[in-house]
């Protein structure tokens, strides 16, 4: 029971805070119960405020530093990774071009269109352009 003389302690809000930065959106929820958790116990040891919410207040400040830390670290190994596979590409690109895709269909030739006869009979004309180099 908090008497009339403490602020009342947001250890509450910090816990749940803290659970929701292990969850999800780590990166921006943990570092706000790490901040809110520190201040709140300086706060708690100063006699400031209700130090019935030291321990809550102080578990939801250890959860958001963890969920902070969890989430930069996966962000590193995303990074990572990503990193590590542009680096790839970027490096064998030559030799990925050069590779035949199984399914491709073989090269056609200027007259291997599979078109019907009368439209094969137009490529024996000649366009203006071809006219005035001979």
């Amino acid at each position: 029971m908090s008497s009339g003389r403490y602020e009342p302690h947001r250890g509450t809000l910090i816990l749940i805070l803290g659970i929701l930065s292990l969850v999800f959106a780590g990166l921006i929820l943990g570092p706000i119960a790490w901040i809110l958790g520190n201040a709140d116990m300086k706060k708690i040891r100063a006699g400031v405020m209700d130090p019935e919410g030291e321990q809550q207040t102080n578990i939801g400040r250890i959860l958001g530093m963890v969920g902070t830390l969890l989430n930069v670290f996966a962000c590193c190994i995303v990074l990572l990774v990503y990193g590590g596979l542009a680096a790839f590409f970027l490096a064998n690109q030559d030799e990925l071009m050069k590779q035949p895709l199984d399914r491709a269909p073989p090269p056609l030739e200027r007259n291997e269109f599979n078109l019907p006869e009368e439209f094969k009979q137009l490529d024996k004309f000649k366009l203006p352009n071809e006219q005035l180099k001979e």
